[in-house]
């Protein structure tokens, strides 16, 4: 889709009508779920292979969600079933609206649509989840204004029934935020998450277990599974004595060999009295009422330096399995220095119940975030991005482990993309299917910030060959930068979804670019 001038023409005029920074758009301000449901259904779907002076697309992008001024689309997410029907979603930042549009296996994209109306907590990120079937869930923190608030909506989607009613999740998730957080969807549909013991806004609530929910349509149900209290020695505790800052839940995918509803419980946690420790504990079970336990719950990696600290702000743990009886978790040890150092533990059952942890990150970097991702052979990759003590240099890192085998050598990932000029601005996006086919969408600029000029490419990479070149997917100025998601299926078929607000014209003004829009790219 080719803009034509005289659109542009009239987009220039309006932004010089207003005092609002509107990045190129129109002049309405208005953000109802109208508004934008008529705007999306002008353009899901439209070609937009643009190769402007100032901004190229590659063929084959369609533009799901034209912007008007002051609209800001943010946190572009994307699910892809195995039948190659995709569902996409972001939130409206200034409207706090979240907005999704679906596509068949033919590609074509239905009308955007606003899920929820205003009640978003925009602030936060939020999970989109599915599994191979094609049923997804999705949470998404709330805004509440005190007793009687819950912290999250959950929304369940079925292929023929569409998205149902929001339904209230009264407990905090065992992660900083949703898409940090372990929520899966089973093979019935519904969702798997690790929570804490309370409702952060209800009062006077006692601080106990975290614990495994199951999330229904028609509510919440507990499994049964918790963690338990450890020692400083790794032994449980008689009486709960500790607090758990963050859990995760790893169980293989159910259309797997694996044996169904077996997994592992991972959680940090921290406790003591004159002498404070922090400690990662570990819960094996299969998942009946009640659970049945696999392995003893245990402490597999205790600090006593650092005292009471966990690193669950830092988007861990995190833990997968994918060979029966077999897991691996990263998760961050803290240091006396208030830093947190990216470490890896493998743990075998099957082997005496070993559990062997490694260090992946610097020494002397702090740990901002990690993902990890695993193929159904027990392959497995990490990245994370670690920053200097000062706060003013940021690196993004990957390591691979073959088999439960050792890691590498933590490699820089813009040395590995042969990047020399520019520099990774954001974090990557990256998803993996069963077969250890991945995808990650990358952008990259200058180092200076104010240069307002980058791009978004992909990169696949497998365990055979390793990571491809970059193929470029947009690229120019802009006047709001790019932000993308991703996802790949079991037969390899991957879609990016990207937000972007592109300048068109190389030498106009900002005034003359496009507001920011929500586009596709499929692979």
């Amino acid at each position: 889709m080719i803009k034509t001038k005289g659109k542009r023409t009239l987009i220039a005029m309006c932004c010089a009508l207003t005092v609002s920074a509107c990045g190129g758009g129109g002049t309405d301000s208005s953000t109802g779920a109208d508004n934008v449901q008529d705007s999306a259904s002008n353009t899901a779907g439209r070609g937009q292979t643009n190769q402007a002076p100032g901004f190229t697309q590659a063929s084959g992008t369609q533009q799901l969600w034209e912007g008007t001024n002051p609209t800001v689309p943010m946190t572009p997410q994307v699910t892809l079933d195995d039948k190659g029907t995709a569902v996409a979603s972001w939130i409206e930042g200034i409207s706090g609206e979240l907005i999704t549009s679906v596509a068949e296996a033919n590609g074509h994209w239905s009308s955007a649509n606003v899920l929820t109306k205003g009640s978003i907590n925009s602030g936060n990120t939020y999970a989109l989840r599915t599994n191979s079937s094609g049923q997804r869930v999705l949470v998404v923190p709330k805004f509440n204004t005190g007793a009687g608030s819950y912290p999250y909506a959950v929304y369940f989607y079925g292929p023929s029934s569409g998205w149902s009613d929001p339904v209230p999740l009264n407990r905090q998730l065992a992660a900083v935020s949703p898409d940090a957080s372990d929520i899966q969807v089973t093979g019935d549909g519904t969702a798997l998450m690790s929570v804490l013991s309370y409702n952060p806004f209800e009062k006077n609530q006692p601080v106990g277990p975290a614990e495994l929910y199951r999330l229904r349509p028609d509510g919440a149900q507990k499994t049964g599974l918790t963690t338990v209290s450890m020692s400083v020695l790794g032994t449980p505790l008689p009486s709960q004595e500790t607090s758990v800052g963050g859990a995760f839940f790893a169980m293989p995918p159910q259309d797997s060999a694996a044996i169904k509803n077996q997994g592992y419980l991972f959680w940090q946690e921290a406790g003591g009295g004159s002498q404070p420790y922090s400690s990662l504990g570990l819960l094996g079970a299969i998942i009946t009422s009640p659970p049945f336990y696999t392995t003893d719950a245990r402490g597999i990696a205790q600090n006593v330096a650092a005292g009471r600290v966990t690193c669950s702000s830092r988007g861990v743990p995190q833990a997968m399995t994918s060979i029966a009886r077999t897991a691996t978790v990263i998760w961050g040890d803290p240091t006396s220095a208030g830093t947190c150092t990216l470490k890896a533990t493998k743990f075998d059952e099957d082997h005496g119940g070993q559990a062997r942890t490694d260090t992946l990150g610097s020494q002397d970097t702090d740990l901002s975030e990690a993902k990890l991702l695993m193929d159904g052979s027990g392959n497995a990759l990490v990245l994370w991005t670690e920053t200097s003590k000062n706060g003013t240099v940021t690196r993004y890192k990957w390591s691979q482990s073959l088999a439960g085998g050792e890691w590498s050598a933590p490699a820089d990932l813009a040395s590995t993309f042969g990047l020399t000029d520019d520099v990774i601005t954001r974090r990557p996006a990256i998803a993996m299917n069963q077969a250890g086919d991945t995808v990650l969408a990358v952008v990259t600029g200058s180092a200076n910030l104010t240069n307002h000029t980058g791009k978004l490419s992909y990169v696949r990479f497998n365990f055979k060959t390793g990571w491809t070149q970059k193929t470029e997917i947009a690229g120019g100025r802009f006047f709001s930068g790019f932000e993308a998601g991703v996802d790949i299926n079991r037969g390899g078929k991957a879609i990016v979804l990207y937000r972007v607000a592109p300048c068109f014209d190389a030498t106009g003004p900002e005034s003359s670019c496009t507001p920011t829009s929500i586009y596709a790219y499929a692979m």
